[in-house]
């Protein structure tokens, strides 16, 4: 009888997935427990430890903080913290090759091997010319790979990559010691190159033996003929040997001068900084371009904090090697230089002129983040937008910057910048005068804003003579301090009388100045002397004498901010040139009074200048 199957029992299926679901419940159930289990278990920070971190992240750039973190780790010898303070240390100073050895070797004398090679294979990578991290590398895969089959093949690749990354080109560098301290482990590899060679050869063909030449064989047996050969070989291998050592001399004495080749946070003395230089300027013209690189690399490692240097070295790759030189850029902004403004500016121009705009936008965003209130990032900002013909998104940065200015004199330049973008570049006049007008009303610095209107009205094209006449009356009718009005006043009448038609006009702005002019000279020796018969002692006479100064200057019709009390932005290591026709901090000369306009009280005086103006 054949055996049929018997039809499943429902009620038994059921039963089975019922107790399947609840293995499976008490397996999450108890993936869960393990879980929370390992997170209590993990080490909770002490205050200590805190406290050193908390230092570090709100100065990244304090080598010491960083230092003391270390030790602490260190001495705690809990390897989770250890990984996590390393590991953010060298985000800021990868060039540190001796904590890159402390990391490798923590990691091995706590059993992870694997984790120690990670640390190494990123070691060499942050510092490729280190032949110090790179020998300690090596002896811990001797050591490491003792079981492996490959271990020959494996640490003759390591060798390899690292003459491969620079260090063959360090002078100095002749031989790397092997795992017994003793020179480079020597690798015998002519039974594989007799193998290969045999591969080569076609069927039949055997090597000759070992010890007979395959030109003998062939019967090349000429004695002159082989000693021939031997002297033309002797005589290119000394060829070789005398210009190497001709270079090797030529550089020497900038070699000697290397006091200090690795990486450290404190200054370089000047001496060393200028033997960088000349080394690299005498490599740059007489070395080729292996050579060239290999020494910039080597003197980053010891001039890593040091703009000039980096700038130095993507310049020299901006032609030869764009994206090399972007990427220089990219290790200095990022890592070593965060904060520095004009490295960030150089690289956004470079990306620029490559045609890269959103990486140049992203630079100059990234940095005004960290530098928050540089006027220049701001300005470079806005005026890539600006040769972009962005010209509504130019308009918005400068408002944006206008409404969230806290200082007087921030606000006023900003105004001032985007009255001249909209006259300038955009061609509405009419805007500009009311970006100047709104700062006006905002608290900005009146009588910076009020010489930029004049001159916006100066810059029409031909002058507009009413319009010009009723900003100066606007700007005297306003509750300003009497030497402003005074200088206000003086280039009225200077205005009146190159381009009105009108000569009762000039005559009319010849009296109000000579009467401001008297209310000023008379309210300067009410000051005098109310402060020379108080009780001031010196103190008092010098600041008599500073503000008779300013009077002095406001009265000639000088048009300088530092008198008006406009506080200068400070450029911190950048100062753009700007163009005159753009600057509102212009310095009106001096005018020197040719008609004595001051003197002209006497109405003898007073009726021949205008029998005179008549005349004309």
């Amino acid at each position: 009888m054949s055996d049929v199957p018997s039809e499943a029992d429902p009620s038994s299926s059921e039963k089975e997935e019922k107790q399947a679901d609840e293995e499976k419940d008490s397996s999450d159930k108890s993936s869960d427990d393990e879980s929370e289990e390992n997170k209590s278990k993990e080490p909770v920070k002490p205050p200590e430890l805190q406290k050193y971190w908390e230092a570090v992240r709100n100065h990244p750039g304090d080598f010491t903080g960083w230092t003391y973190l270390l030790q602490y780790v260190e001495q705690k010898n809990i390897i989770g913290f250890y990984r996590e303070a390393f590991d953010e240390f060298f985000q800021h100073y990868p060039y540190c090759y001796g904590y890159w050895k402390k990391y490798g070797e923590t990691e091995r004398k706590h059993g992870n091997s694997a984790l120690a090679y990670e640390v190494y294979e990123r070691g060499v990578k942050a510092i490729p010319l280190c032949s110090d991290l790179w020998i300690h590398y090596i002896t811990f895969q001797m050591q490491n790979l003792l079981k492996d089959e490959n271990r020959e093949a494996k640490i003759r690749e390591l060798f390899e990559r690292a003459l491969k990354n620079g260090v063959e080109g360090i002078p100095g560098i002749e031989a790397l010691p092997g795992e017994d301290g003793s020179p480079g482990e020597e690798v015998e590899m002519v039974e594989e190159g007799d193998s290969k060679e045999k591969e080569d050869l076609p069927p039949g063909i055997e090597l000759a033996p070992p010890g007979e030449d395959d030109k003998e064989k062939e019967g090349v047996s000429d004695e002159k003929e082989l000693e021939a050969i031997k002297e033309l070989a002797t005589r290119v291998r000394e060829e070789i040997f005398t210009k190497t050592e001709e270079e090797l001399n030529k550089r020497l004495k900038f070699e000697e001068q290397i006091r200090r080749p690795y990486f450290h946070a404190k200054p370089l003395e000047k001496g060393q900084i200028k033997n960088w230089k000349e080394y690299l300027d005498y490599e740059i013209e007489n070395g080729s371009m292996e050579r060239t690189i290999v020494l910039f690399e080597r003197c980053l490692v010891a001039c890593a904090l040091y703009e000039e240097m980096w700038l130095k070295y993507a310049k020299h790759m901006e032609t030869t090697d764009p994206e090399a030189a972007s990427e220089i850029y990219q290790r200095a902004c990022t890592i070593h230089l965060p904060k520095k403004p004009m490295l960030h500016l150089k690289w956004a121009a470079f990306e620029e002129s490559k045609g890269n705009i959103d990486a140049a936008r992203k630079v100059l965003s990234d940095v005004e983040q960290s530098i928050p209130d540089l006027v220049t990032l701001t300005l470079e900002r806005i005026n890539l937008e600006r040769r972009q013909k962005k010209y509504t998104k130019v308009t918005t940065m400068f408002k944006d910057k206008m409404e969230a200015s806290k200082k007087r004199d921030h606000l006023t330049f900003f105004a001032c910048k985007l009255a001249c973008f909209l006259h300038k570049v955009v061609g509405d006049l009419e805007a500009a005068k009311e970006v100047l007008k709104g700062a006006v009303d905002n608290n900005g610095i009146k009588e910076v804003l009020y010489m930029k209107l004049v001159d916006l009205e100066y810059q029409r094209t031909p002058i507009d003579e009413e319009q010009t006449f009723h900003v100066f009356q606007e700007v005297l009718e306003k509750d300003l301090p009497l030497e402003t009005k005074v200088m206000f006043s003086k280039r009225k009448l200077e205005f009146t009388r190159d381009f009105c038609q009108d000569v009762n006009r000039f005559q009319t702005a010849l009296e109000e100045h000579n009467k401001l002019v008297k209310s000023h000279q008379s309210l300067s020796k009410k000051r005098k002397h109310t402060d020379e018969g108080g009780d001031g002692g010196d103190q008092k006479k010098s600041k008599v004498a500073g503000d008779t100064k300013t009077e002095e200057t406001a009265s000639q019709g000088n048009y300088n901010q530092s008198a008006v009390g406009f506080p200068q932005p400070q450029y911190p290591q950048y100062q753009p040139q700007v163009d005159q026709s753009y600057n509102y901090q212009q310095q009106w000369s001096a005018y020197q009074n040719p008609y004595g306009y001051h003197n002209l009280n006497n109405g003898a005086v007073m009726a021949l200048a205008i029998t005179l103006l008549e005349k004309k």
